[in-house]
């Protein structure tokens, strides 16, 4: 993100530093979320590893457990593979104790992402940091809102508080706090959802690629009067 570029050039303070964005590709209407949608079920979803550090997924599971009893027609899919298997028991046993079993998945791994992200109404990221966040993107261009926490890099500028999503302060009531608001309003889930996909547009293919050439031009005319 662009704020990675005032921090390498610390490091490289005599080197030209440009910042070009990963691409994110566009999502066809039919692919995309619907998350003011009247359903039986409504689900949160994350898509990230199972991880205690950088993911922090016990934050959401935590967060949901506090929420589950009150909406109790919301459900939580975590996607993402397990590396550390003593942090994923531990997050098994809270969820059975928590009677929260059939209620929040470890779902693991799909080569079919876009289909969950599509049917799901609330995009958790509770990352602690992030460099380029593509699962974030990737719901963000699906049209779903998304709840992330304000200190996380990257993370807080591509969630624009309140206008495409939630920011908030580190913890897990605060987090709670930031699901609650969308998963009791509808409306603003769909405005939030609208808007992340239009906040995607300046990340799509030809716009990036657009950026590339441009350096490549650049370079070559430089060179050219050497």
């Amino acid at each position: 993100m662009p704020s990675y570029v005032a921090e390498t050039r610390k490091y490289l303070p005599h080197t030209p530093v440009v910042w070009i964005p990963n691409v994110v590709e566009p999502v066809c209407l039919e692919k995309q979320a619907h998350p003011s949608a009247v359903k039986d079920r409504y689900r949160i979803i994350t898509v990230g590893r199972i991880d205690g550090l950088q993911k922090q997924t016990h934050i959401l599971v935590k967060a949901f457990a506090s929420l589950a009893q009150q909406y109790s027609q919301w459900d939580v899919w975590i996607w993402g593979e397990v590396k550390k298997t003593d942090y994923y028991q531990r997050l098994c046993q809270f969820i059975e104790e928590q009677g929260l079993t059939g209620r929040v998945h470890l779902a693991g791994t799909t080569p079919a992402i876009q289909d969950e992200l599509c049917q799901a109404d609330i995009f958790a990221f509770p990352s602690a940091f992030e460099g380029f966040p593509l699962a974030l993107t990737e719901a963000m261009a699906t049209g779903l809102p998304s709840v992330g926490f304000r200190s996380a890099d990257a993370v807080n500028e591509l969630i624009v508080d309140g206008k495409n999503g939630i920011l908030c302060e580190d913890g897990v009531s605060a987090f709670a706090q930031g699901l609650e608001r969308l998963m009791k309003e509808p409306a603003l889930r769909s405005a939030m959802g609208r808007q992340a996909v239009a906040d995607m547009k300046p990340y799509y293919p030809e716009a990036v690629w657009n950026q590339w050439q441009m350096l490549i031009d650049e370079q070559i005319q430089q060179a050219s009067r050497l």
